[in-house]
């Protein structure tokens, strides 16, 4: 299966129809693959088992489907209606791990920056991403 979902990956980017901004084609994109929560989880699993490089590309395709400043959903929780924001954070802070395991040092110190620059302002609420993002 894990080898069907990398196959399945490098095959679209080299698409002449793919999207622009995901380099996949919009066929190829299940809804599974846009799931944010999916996405970590895929890259969380391959780096338990010491396959960064698969996990820096998972988290790399997680930071193509979601926009820079992040996507606002609703969400529906005990009849009370929210308005969440999902943001690319996690996936890089996760992908810096990943870079640093792989001592792409470089890689690492630009996703770090990203995002420390994408939890502007500096409050309580994003204060926990912010220190890890500076402790990579």
């Amino acid at each position: 299966m894990e080898a069907n979902w990398h196959k399945k990956l490098h095959e679209s980017k080299r698409r002449p129809d793919a999207d622009a901004e995901t380099k996949r084609a919009p066929s190829d994109l299940s809804e599974r693959d846009r799931d944010l929560g999916y996405l970590l989880g895929r890259g969380k699993s391959f780096f338990e088992a010491g396959d960064y490089a698969s996990a820096a590309e998972v988290y790399s395709h997680g930071i193509k489907m979601y926009p820079k400043h992040g996507k606002w959903i609703i969400v529906l929780q005990r009849h009370i209606i929210k308005l969440i924001r999902l943001h690319p954070v996690p996936f890089y802070n996760n992908r810096c791990a990943c870079y640093l395991k792989l001592n792409e040092m470089k890689g690492a110190l630009s996703d770090a920056e990203s995002a420390i620059g994408l939890l502007e302002p500096a409050v309580a609420a994003n204060a926990r991403d912010r220190a890890k993002a500076h402790a990579r």
